[in-house]
This record gives C-alpha cells, structure tokens and sequence, in this order.
C-alpha cells in the first residue's frame, strides 16, 4: 500500500481485538529499541581493536559502570583474541561498604570465568588519604598483580567524558603541553580501550543486557575536584562532548610524543658513565629539552618546581657539588662535569652537607662537606656514584663482612654487588683519604 508523500510501506497484520494489535506495536517497538540497542553494543565492541601488546590481560575493575562495561565487552573478545583475562580489584578501604564491592566484583568474574585477584590496602591514618595517595596505592597494586599473573598489559577503564574531565583538572592545576594532551590510549603498561567511548554509551550497554554495577557515592561528593568539574563546571558550560575533542587530544598526543622522541635522543647523547648525565652536554640543549631530559631520566614523579630547580642549578657553573632535592627519598648531585642521581638510602642519616672538609671526586668537582667519622654505604644494583677508574685512585673500604678490596687501583663503589654494608674509612679529622693506585 501507499502511505503520504507517496511513499510505499509494507502493511502489518490485521488484528480483530485492538488489544491484540497493541500488544503487537508494543512488541514490535520492543524488539527494535533491543535490535538498535545491541547494534550500539556491537559498534561499542568494534572499538576495542586487538590489544597493543602480547600476552595476557588485566582488567581493573572497581565495580562502577564503565569498569563493568569494560569487563563486558573484552569478555566477549578474549575468546577471539585469544587472551587470558585476569580480572583485578583494589579495595581502598576508605568508606563503609568498600567490601561489598570487592564482593561484587569477584561474584562477576566468576560468572564470567575468569581468575579474580583482589587486595585490600591498609592504612595507618585514615584522615589524612589524598587522592593522589590512593592513585598511586592503586597502580603500585595493580602492576604486581599483572607481574604476579604475568599479564602484558592492564586495562582501565576510562572513558572520553574522564578524558576531558582529566584535561580540566590539569588546566586548573596549571599544567602544561603534557598535562593537556590528556590520557594515552596506550602507554605500557597502561591500556585505555575506551576513550572514545562516552559513560552513557556504556550505561545503555549494560542496561540493555541487565547487568548492574556499583555506586560510589565518593563520585558525587564535591569535596573532590573531579566531581565538582563533572557536576559543576562542565554542566555550566553546558557543551557536549564532540569529535572534535578527540581530534584535539590526538593532535596535542602528536605533538607530546614528537617532543618526547627527540628528548630521548638527547638523553641517550647526554649519559656518560653509569646513570650519571654530562653538564656540558646537557647545556648545549633548548631548555624544553632539558626538562623533559630531567623527567625521564628521573623516571619518577617529580613537581615542576623541583624540575625547574634541577635545571637552572644545573646550568649555574661552579667547582663544588651541588645537592638538589627532587622527591621525597632521592637527591641529584651536579658537580663540574656530571649529575648522578642518589636515593637517600644510600647515605648515611648522620651525613649532612657542610663545609669542613672537601673532597675531590673525578667528573663530579668538589664536593665540600661535614663528615661524620664513617659514610655507610648500603649495596646496590647497578648504580654509580664514583668511578675511580678515570682518575686512577683507590679508596680504602671496609665491610661488615669479609675485607671487601677492589684491585687495579678502581674503587668500582656501587658499581658491584656484594653482602652487607660497605664503610668508606675516614680518617684524619674527618676528611676522605685517597691514595694514588700503585
């Protein structure tokens, strides 16, 4: 038959009882919001591509919508890739019912079929949490769970609507090129499927196959800065999110990686030996270089203040050791020509920088310093703070063990392995004495 404007349509069956014919338009509309449904299921699933890396998957899963979402879909793709999925929680152990969700969780991966790994954090003051504190437990936690499974990657589950929330908080903290271009989709261990993927896409997915997931109430609180941006500030602007924003975060990735490739160069061109960098060469490079030549060498987080710091002392000339703190447990040294990194552990607690004696170590100048009668020095792997070598000196060293004694007029201190602590001598008032190698 012919409907308006001409326009042909296939007629539906005829029902004598009007009743039985809307029972029938209902289920007709039934079946086609279901059909549109696990269309956008479908398309949502052929998002998440072949994950970026081999072996086995951890997927973190709090119990909240999106990390439900997330477990939902890469359970119906393991199978066709042909991974093993381990499904993780951490309980932070903050609020009343934290518990419950560890439950929920484990009650889910069970359904599924897959390994639960779960750990609950302990804290010996409650007050005085961040939410830094609790991030930073969370992925510390996570990366031993995957290496305890030998999984080759962990998923998160953040979505396009955290992407830009992330971006916020980093524009209201100040932050640079880096902190805008957001969450990467992939940076080892850490693999975001999701980021294109808005938080209602994902509520519609669950609600169409009947799966709940947990509420925290944490996510309505607006004594947090995520929450009052996504119930305060984004609601204000009103704008929607648009693939625009994405195109914006890829273009401002491009250009965060490019940046980063040529600080690697750098870096690679600035190490002598060990760990330690060279001042001369690390001079030569435009100071958006050398900041981030600092933050990977680093490996660690550091504020940008302290990176700034570490820079400009760097770049001040001078014949004695300067001493940088940057993060809690681990200085930098600069001398003449070198900057080593140095935990704290490794220094005697006694040790303070003073100005009764100096010592003269090769590449690093004059350190100037109050010593106390000996430096303890614990073992370590792979690190250096001296190498003898190049100016052909020996120190005179002791260990609690055995004599410890390092021959051909090398004192190769941090350089080796070996039991228990090392004593560096000190005698003569205090100060280091060094004896030319025979």
């Amino acid at each position: 038959s012919v409907g308006r404007a001409g326009v042909s349509y296939a007629p539906g069956p005829v029902f004598k009882s009007p009743r039985r014919h809307i029972l029938y338009l209902v289920g007709k509309t039934v079946r086609s919001i279901r059909a549109a449904i696990m269309t956008g299921r479908a398309r949502i699933a052929d998002l998440v591509a072949q994950p970026p890396f081999d072996g086995d998957l951890l997927v973190a899963v709090s119990g909240g919508g999106d990390s439900v979402a997330l477990l939902t879909i890469l359970a119906d793709r393991a199978a066709e890739w042909g991974r093993r999925l381990v499904v993780g929680h951490v309980d932070h152990a903050v609020r009343p019912g934290s518990e419950a969700d560890a439950d929920f969780v484990g009650l889910l991966a069970d359904k599924l079929g897959f390994e639960y790994c779960v750990e609950r954090l302990v804290w010996a003051e409650l007050d005085r949490i961040s939410a830094d504190t609790l991030r930073v437990r969370r992925r510390d936690v996570l990366l031993r769970m995957a290496e305890d499974c030998e999984c080759g990657g962990i998923a998160l589950a953040h979505t396009a609507d955290d992407q830009r929330e992330t971006r916020w908080i980093a524009l209201a903290r100040g932050a640079g090129l880096r902190g805008l271009s957001g969450m990467w989709p992939w940076r080892a261990p850490w693999w975001r499927p999701l980021l294109g993927t808005t938080r209602a896409q994902l509520r519609q997915l669950l609600e169409s196959t009947g799966q709940t997931w947990r509420q925290d109430p944490g996510n309505t609180d607006l004594r947090h800065l995520r929450s009052r941006i996504r119930h305060v500030v984004l609601p204000a602007i009103g704008r929607p999110l648009t693939q625009s924003d994405s195109i914006r975060v890829s273009m401002l990735q491009d250009e965060d990686r490019f940046l980063d490739s040529l600080a690697f160069d750098a870096l690679d061109k600035t190490r002598t030996f060990g760990n330690c960098l060279s001042v001369t060469r690390f001079r030569t490079e435009s100071p958006v270089i050398q900041r981030r030549i600092l933050r990977h060498w680093l490996e660690r987080q550091c504020s940008s203040e302290r990176l700034e710091n570490l820079r400009l002392v760097a770049m001040t000339d001078s014949s004695d050791i300067r001493i940088v703190q940057v993060g809690q447990g681990t200085q930098v040294w600069i001398g003449a020509n070198d900057m080593i990194i140095v935990p704290d552990a490794l220094l005697d607690p006694g040790w303070r920088p003073g100005i009764e004696s100096t010592i003269d170590w090769c590449g690093l100048g004059r350190l100037s310093g109050q010593w106390p009668s000996e430096v303890v020095v614990k073992p370590a792997r792979s690190f250096g703070i001296l190498d003898t070598s190049k100016c052909q000196m020996s120190a005179v060293l002791r260990n609690a063990l055995p004599a410890v004694e390092f021959p051909d007029g090398r004192c190769n201190l941090l350089f080796s392995e070996f039991a228990g602590a090392c004593t560096v001598a000190i005698p003569d008032g205090g100060k280091i004495s060094w004896q030319p190698a025979e």
